[in-house]
């Protein structure tokens, strides 16, 4: 990501409570951009926007489960009634596993349909549709970002998640 001043520039960043998309937000922060940092998890999101405000930028919280559109329909709605432009989109969240339980190593036949189904909107149908929302705001130049995460030894036991996000990636 350049170092170049990101000031007067919006962002929007999915799975922003945790690891990559923590990183990815803090740094665009860094760099001067408003954030909107989306996720499930509120007390994640507010470690986030605390890493961001110890750095002098601003980040808004959006407490969202992007397995279900009308979630993602509301979250975009508030976004938009908060801001008229949209620089950056970047899509990072994906389901890997559950409240109790990472889904690795499992059988694809053991998955339940629901994770299966819940899987596969975080990880693709809510990019799509954020970008579907952000495009008409995004100026000349706008970036969309999805971030994947497949492996090269390909899905064995990660199936669900290996299919959304290889989705993305093609």
């Amino acid at each position: 990501m350049s170092q170049k001043s990101l000031k007067n520039k919006v962002a929007v960043v999915t799975g922003a409570s945790t690891g990559i998309g923590r990183a990815i937000a803090v740094k665009l922060a860094k760099n001067g951009a408003t954030v909107f940092l989306l996720a499930r998890t509120e007390k994640k999101l507010q470690e986030t926007r605390d890493l961001i405000g110890k750095a002098g930028s601003k980040a808004e919280i959006i407490i969202v489960d992007l397995s279900q559109i009308e979630n993602i329909n509301h979250a975009t709605d508030e976004i938009k009634s908060k801001t008229s432009t949209v620089d950056i989109l970047v899509n990072v969240a994906g389901i890997w596993h559950g409240p109790d339980e990472v889904y690795a190593g499992r059988d694809f036949e053991e998955f339940s349909q629901e994770t299966i189904l819940n899987t596969y909107s975080v990880g693709l149908t809510a990019p799509t549709l954020l970008c579907h929302a952000f495009i008409p705001l995004m100026p000349a130049g706008g970036k969309i970002i999805n971030i994947s995460g497949t492996f090269e030894n390909g899905s064995r036991g990660w199936l669900p998640y290996y299919v959304s996000k290889r989705a993305i990636e093609d």
